[in-house]
């Protein structure tokens, strides 16, 4: 991502490890790291089909905090957001503020992103945009009940909250489709996802397969590498390190080419 010239990253604090992970010692080099909660992990993932009450919601908060404390003893997280704790589907949205407050009062001084969700209504939407600086509107659960395809929940969302309060941040989460994008490159703040990856488990690069790559294509993308490879300790650049660049490549310049024009 570095020798891409990729400032913006996208990174979550599941599983809530014990100890920091190495990878953190980099994220203060970037512009802006956004940390996600793990919670969609926990609610729509592999664990999605298990039943959770608040004992067990607090108990991913607890988790969470001793996260972010980790990240902290790491780099002092000024260039990061985090994304709060947005359990109203499964505890409802009034424990869900008392989680919310425990999280804040613990943590006073670093940045949160609070997501809107269906639950939340017009008028836990309007709570969110005339409390808070920084907001999130929930892309993939728009997709999931979407009847005029979710672009269209998404812009008209998004153009509200703008109206409301012209000086609010947006994130557009789970958002990454260039048809939605387009509508809201002029409003939102950031957008994020980790759907643009998808193609190095199929080993596709765009519309075209990794197979079709020639064997100096792969030493060339390696040689490109080497200094960062060496930078970080990397030993070995695999064959999966250049399918991920040169699809990160791929996307990257699409995204880039988005908000030069926007």
């Amino acid at each position: 991502m570095k020798t891409l010239g990729v400032n913006y990253i996208l990174s979550t604090a599941y599983p809530w490890p014990n100890k920091p992970i190495p990878e953190w010692q980099y994220y203060g080099e970037f512009k802006h790291v956004i940390i996600d909660s793990g919670l969609f992990t926990i609610m729509f993932g592999a664990q999605g089909n298990r039943t959770y009450d608040y004992k067990d919601i607090r108990g991913f908060l607890k988790k969470y905090m001793k996260t972010i404390r980790l990240m902290l003893q790491t780099w002092d997280c000024s260039n990061t957001s985090f994304v709060d704790f947005d359990t109203q589907r499964i505890i409802g949205c009034e424990k869900t503020d008392d989680l919310r407050k425990e999280l804040y009062d613990n943590f006073p001084t670093l940045d949160f992103i609070h997501p809107y969700h269906i639950p939340d209504g017009r008028d836990g939407l309007d709570f969110l945009i005339d409390t808070y600086d920084h907001i999130a509107i929930s892309v993939p659960e728009l997709r999931m009940n979407a009847k005029h395809g979710a672009e269209y929940y998404v812009k008209h969302l998004t153009e509200y909250a703008m109206h409301r309060k012209p000086s609010l941040r947006i994130h557009e989460l789970g958002c990454t489709e260039m048809k939605a994008l387009r509508h809201v490159a002029h409003l939102a703040d950031t957008a994020d996802s980790s759907s643009w990856s998808s193609g190095m488990r199929f080993g596709t690069i765009g519309q075209h397969h990794c197979s079709q790559l020639k064997p100096e294509a792969y030493e060339q993308v390696r040689e490109l590498l080497r200094p960062a490879a060496e930078l970080y300790n990397l030993k070995t650049i695999s064959a999966n390190i250049v399918h991920g660049y040169l699809q990160a490549k791929y996307v990257f310049t699409q995204y880039k080419n988005l908000a030069s024009q926007e």
